[in-house]
């Protein structure tokens, strides 16, 4: 009787356990592999935004999003790595990197997203992921330890930044 239990919860365990990659998976396995990209010598890749880390962790719109706000002459959008919201950082640091908590979130799920600096201070994340094509994507990114964000789904700022862009190609500043 006790075999029959033991092998019924066995089966019944692994049935349970679809080997599907979760939310805090896919946002630790894109931060452990950007962060190693983001700190070699100036990965071309990271920034045009055609690395296949992007595609394979990312939402293709805030890939579109990125590349459109990146094009603008001197936008004020993204003024630092959006899914970092640091200017640098160093390989040493990445040690230090950890996720937190997973919370459920409009149909999808936030992970609370710890980074290191050389100090050892932490900058908090909140990483927003839902499922794009049956698989979790991230598709947004808040600074919570400086209570920040980038505007990149503010249609304002957009409007503002392509204006100003325009402005600056017609009288001749924009290369």
């Amino acid at each position: 009787m006790r075999f029959t239990f033991v092998l019924l919860m066995t089966l019944l365990t692994g049935c349970a356990s679809s080997g599907e990659p979760t939310s805090r998976g896919i946002v630790t396995l894109f931060y452990q592999q950007y962060m190693r990209l983001f700190t070699s010598d100036q990965n071309q890749s990271l920034i045009d935004y055609s690395n296949p880390v992007y595609n394979k962790y990312v939402s293709a719109d805030v890939i579109q999003r990125l590349k459109k706000i990146d094009g603008y002459y001197e936008q004020e959008i993204v003024s630092s790595d959006y899914f970092m919201y640091m200017q640098d950082y160093a390989p040493e640091w990445i040690s230090e990197f950890h996720t937190g908590r997973t919370t459920p979130f409009l149909g999808g799920e936030t992970v609370e997203v710890f980074l290191a600096d050389a100090d050892h201070h932490f900058t908090q994340l909140l990483v927003y992921t839902r499922k794009e094509n049956n698989q979790w994507k991230i598709y947004r990114v808040r600074d919570l330890t400086n209570h920040f964000e980038h505007a990149i789904y503010s249609s304002g700022d957009i409007a503002a930044a392509q204006a100003w862009s325009t402005q600056q190609v017609r009288e001749g500043r924009y290369p």
